[in-house]
Parts: C-alpha cells; sequence; structure tokens
C-alpha cells in the first residue's frame, strides 16, 4: 500500500470518529496534531483538505534539524528542511478557516471518559480538547557522550544512508553502533561504500554475538566477504578535520569530509563519513 493512500484511510477513519454524538462538555477540536515537522504537516495539511477543525502544535524541535539539506523527499531533493517546512505551514495556512498552527510543546495528553476526547496540555499550562490525537513527534536519537559526536550529528555523522549516503559515495565509510547492528548498516551502505570500518565501542562481546547471529547466522563469514573490519577499541573522541560544506564537489554532488577517531589503545583512523546505530526515543 502507499504511503498516500495509507495516510488517506487513516484520516478517513479519524473523520469518522470524530463524527459522533455530542458530549456534555465542550470540545475545541476535532483534531489535534502534535507534532510540526514532516509527519505532522502531513496529517495537518490531509485534515485541512477535509475541513476538520484541527490544532496543530510545533515544538521547534526537528530529528533532522542540523541537517543541511533535504534528500528522498520527492519534489524536494537539497530542500534546507526550514524551508520546507515554512513554505509546508505557508500552504497550510489557506485552510485556516478549520485549522490553527501554533509554536509549543505539548506535555500531556489525558483520555477523558475512555476516549471520548483528549484533553491536551501545552507547556504554558493552557489545555485544549479534541475528540482525537494524532502523534506526529518522530523519533530522537540518544548519542552517545564521546566528544564530537554531538557536534557533527546530523552533519556526515547520519542515521539515513538515503538522506545523507550519496554525497559521500565510494570515500572511506564509518559504522558507529553496537555490533549486533553492524551487518545490517552494512547492507544498507553496501552499494555506496565498500572501504568500510565499523566502530563498536567496546560492544564485540558473547552476547553481541548471540544477537548479531540470531538475525544474520553467517554474519562473520558476510562481513568477511565485505571486508569489513570491526574496531573493538573504546573511542575516545571523534575529531572533524575537513568540513565538506566547504569542500566539495557541486557539479557531482560530492561532499569531502574527513574525521579522525581518536581510540583507547592510542591509535587513530580517518573516515569521510559515519553511520550510526545509536538508540531512539
Amino acid at each position: 500500500m502507499s504511503s498516500i493512500k495509507a495516510l488517506s484511510l487513516l484520516l478517513l477513519s479519524f473523520i469518522g470518529l470524530t463524527i459522533a454524538a455530542p458530549v456534555a462538555v465542550e470540545i475545541n477540536y476535532d483534531v489535534i496534531v502534535i507534532g510540526g515537522g514532516r509527519s505532522g504537516l502531513s496529517a495537518t495539511s490531509g485534515l485541512s483538505r477535509v475541513r476538520q477543525k484541527t490544532l496543530m502544535f510545533d515544538s521547534g524541535e526537528y530529528r533532522n534539524d542540523p541537517t543541511g539539506h533535504m534528500h528522498d523527499v520527492i519534489g524536494n531533493d537539497s530542500t534546507v528542511p526550514a524551508v520546507f517546512r515554512a513554505l509546508a505551514r505557508e500552504q497550510i495556512s489557506r485552510y485556516n478557516a478549520t485549522t490553527t498552527m501554533r509554536n509549543g510543546t505539548v506535555i500531556s495528553v489525558e483520555s477523558i471518559d475512555n476516549g471520548t476526547y483528549y484533553k491536551a496540555t501545552v507547556s504554558d499550562g493552557e489545555a485544549y480538547t479534541a475528540r482525537r490525537i494524532v502523534l506526529g513527534t518522530g523519533i530522537k536519537d540518544i548519542l552517545p557522550i564521546t566528544p564530537g559526536v554531538a557536534e557533527a550529528f546530523g552533519k556526515d555523522i547520519y542515521w539515513c544512508p538515503w538522506c545523507d549516503g550519496y554525497e559521500h559515495r565510494d570515500q572511506p565509510f564509518g559504522i558507529l553502533g553496537n555490533l549486533s547492528d553492524v551487518l545490517g548498516s552494512v547492507i544498507e551502505v553496501w552499494t555506496l561504500n565498500q572501504d568500510i570500518i565499523a566502530f563498536v565501542n567496546g560492544t564485540n562481546t558473547p552476547d553481541q554475538q548471540v544477537a548479531l547471529a540470531v538475525k544474520y547466522p553467517q554474519w562473520e563469514a558476510q562481513l568477511q566477504a565485505c571486508n569489513v573490519i570491526i574496531k573493538n577499541e573504546t573511542i575516545l573522541s571523534i575529531e572533524r578535520l575537513q568540513d565538506g560544506s566547504t569542500y566539495n564537489d557541486p557539479v557531482q554532488g560530492l561532499e569531502f569530509d574527513l574525521f579522525r577517531v581518536n581510540l583507547a589503545d592510542g591509535s587513530s583512523v580517518v573516515r569521510a563519513a559515519f553511520i550510526t546505530n545509536f538508540p531512539t526515543t
């Protein structure tokens, strides 16, 4: 099923649910959408198009905010994320007869009368009611405290090869994360990068090996066939040596970043970019 059809069916189900018998209390909205990124904006747009009274809250926090340009979003290749969001809000604003977009963070959602309606409370203390809630908040990456990771996250230390990998194709590549996730990442990036070192930061343990074997019983042979090197030493820091936003080839669509990975045994390794397997929430 296409994503457009799936979203349409979801919105139709919401519309059916919002056509309900009146309740004693005043309900402010048909739907409250929590999140002002791509998911929340898409839901708000769809609801607006069928005149559902909608309130969208935008906390101003986005997973792809550090990213310089969006990719793999049809019609928006290389668009700056903030520009994409601004254009989406501008387009949705034409439906202001039924739709309101506000900046604010929803801190709690309470189900009232077994889901008859919901109360959303915002950080400023205001509360709003709706028959249904859409959670378009996305996910948040839990970054390690390793120096250099947070500073470069979303800027050539990235989580999605479809979004950011093409600009670093055929360059020395690194994987950051637990051993149990390494082969999955190799499979994802193999058509882009084949000089791969996995920095597993001390997680090459029997438990992690068992977890990896559950997913890929032949993982050792597969990694060997791909010439993937496993570095188990603790990462002390990741140091940026060169910034691809300055050193690049716009004609070929290439960015030439360089990082030095400093390891606890005193050695260091230079890589151009990394994919991560950090946990999310």
